[in-house]
């Protein structure tokens, strides 16, 4: 689930920051990481930020520092790499504070690291200080968010539900807000999995995956996907689950990731129908393919 609780933070890093002149290569390796990133290419967004954050160290541009820092370090959780990511939030960190910048967003990745790490307690800190700090709508969402997920892991919940409730109070723009509501319709639907209503998950995840869709962050609209064929699944609905999973391992393919297509063309093939099924073989056919070159 990492692309997912990572995505609204990459897309909200520098939305605040004034125009100020670009060094157009920094400028097209930045763009170029943005749109591996939303085609689900962690690792090559990484590698695109490392060139766009060395442009900026170059340069000794503060703000652009902060911003691809914290940008590489998204990318390299999302693949795995925890403490590299950490070291890099830090330098951002440091880098808004000399830029004269709100460094909330940085702030809030740190939370999301420690989640990923098992530090529920140091999580939850985080979390809480950022709220008390009264950042932005979208960021308030998020942390909220943040403290649901972990009453979640933990079982609690009526917990979960508070956060919720709390978080779904909160006026977001449909307009540029779509990854915080997505994520918000995320906690919804680990809720009502907590709670064993797999009908209204099934129902929050596709709208999960809407919601992701509409903002082009294509691997966390993958993920939802497929929670939405487990969903659709465990209330009893064996055709809506491997339509879900077929959609799912569609994007996973075209967005270079052959093995995870695989594993979902399987899952549709377990569960599909006569008018699904030819779809389904075809995606596992290529998806080998693709895997054995």
């Amino acid at each position: 689930m990492r692309r997912a609780l990572l995505a609204v933070l990459l897309a909200a890093c520098g939305s605040t920051r004034p125009p100020e002149p670009r060094d157009p290569a920094l400028h097209d390796y930045a763009a170029a990481a943005r749109d591996a990133y939303e085609q689900g290419n962690s690792a090559v967004a990484a590698d695109l930020y490392a060139r766009a954050l060395d442009r900026a160290r170059l340069a000794d541009a503060d703000a652009d520092v902060a911003d691809h820092a914290y940008n590489r370090a998204l990318c390299l959780a999302d693949l795995g790499d925890l403490d590299a990511a950490r070291t890099l939030l830090k330098e951002s960190r440091s880098a808004f504070a000399r830029a004269g910048l709100d460094d909330a967003d940085a702030a809030l990745a740190e939370a999301r690291l420690s989640c990923m790490a098992h530090d529920a307690a140091g999580a939850r800190e985080a979390a809480l200080a950022l709220l008390a700090r009264n950042p932005a709508a979208a960021l308030r969402a998020e942390a909220l968010v943040l403290l649901g997920e972990i009453a979640c892991a933990e079982g609690d919940a009526a917990e979960a539900r508070r956060a919720l409730s709390e978080a779904a109070a909160i006026r977001l723009d449909p307009a540029s807000d779509q990854l915080a509501l997505s994520h918000v319709r995320r906690l919804a639907g680990s809720v009502a999995v907590l709670e064993k209503d797999f009908a209204e998950a099934a129902r929050l995840c596709d709208e999960e995956a809407s919601l992701a869709r509409e903002a082009r962050s294509y691997g966390a609209m993958a993920e939802a996907l497929e929670r939405a064929g487990d969903a659709h699944r465990a209330a009893g609905d064996p055709a809506a689950a491997a339509e879900r999973y077929y959609r799912a391992g569609r994007s996973r393919l075209a967005a270079g990731d052959q093995e995870g297509a695989r594993g979902l063309a399987e899952r549709a093939l377990a569960l599909a129908g006569p008018d699904l099924r030819p779809l389904a073989e075809a995606l596992d056919r290529d998806a080998g393919a693709g895997r054995d070159r």
